[in-house]
């Protein structure tokens, strides 16, 4: 490339601005509108709460746990009307397909109760809650996904925070 030929650095500048387009693209689609996930104990249970971030609805395909020893309760309260299902049963069950649909910015919580088989696993064994979703205005050819981690013991730490009652501070006069 000569330094002073202008026909090549248009290219230059061109390929730097179409991989900087592409970079972006990608970022959009995949990270910058998906949901947020998160365990939050409350009221004697631990919950799992789905937030949509984005200003349209959000499809979850799958809710999954992994190793099987939680179960996600779907149809209690206010997700009775919502065509899912209980995933995890039982730890040989076939996967489950969760269906539901979370409107913009809407936010939804699911009851995870721990499953006898929980009892075996380590204090310290990794437990994985993968949510699979995929947004209505562009559809993406891959699976996009986002997992909640935990452990038996960080399990069973946020059910003793759900029986606690929560204490305000005092405000002085």
């Amino acid at each position: 490339m000569a330094p002073d030929d202008p026909v090549e650095w248009f290219k230059l500048l061109g390929s730097i601005g179409g991989i900087a387009s592409s970079g972006f693209l990608i970022y959009d689609r995949v990270w910058r509108l998906r949901p947020i996930v998160y365990l939050q104990p409350y009221d004697f249970h631990l919950y799992l709460r789905i937030k949509n971030t984005a200003d349209e609805a959000l499809i979850i395909d799958r809710i999954a746990v992994s190793p099987k020893v939680i179960s996600i309760a779907m149809n209690d309260g206010q997700n009775a009307a919502l065509l899912s299902i209980v995933e995890a049963i039982t730890p040989g069950e076939e996967r489950g397909r969760s269906f539901l649909v979370l409107g913009p910015k809407e936010e939804r919580s699911f009851k995870l109760v721990s499953l006898s088989v929980a009892d075996k696993l380590k204090e310290n064994d990794r437990i994985r809650i993968r949510c699979d979703w995929r947004n209505t205005r562009k559809p993406w050819p891959l699976t996009r996904s986002v997992t909640v981690t935990t452990s038996r013991a960080d399990f069973e730490a946020f059910l003793k925070a759900a029986r606690e009652p929560v204490v305000s501070p005092k405000i002085a006069d």
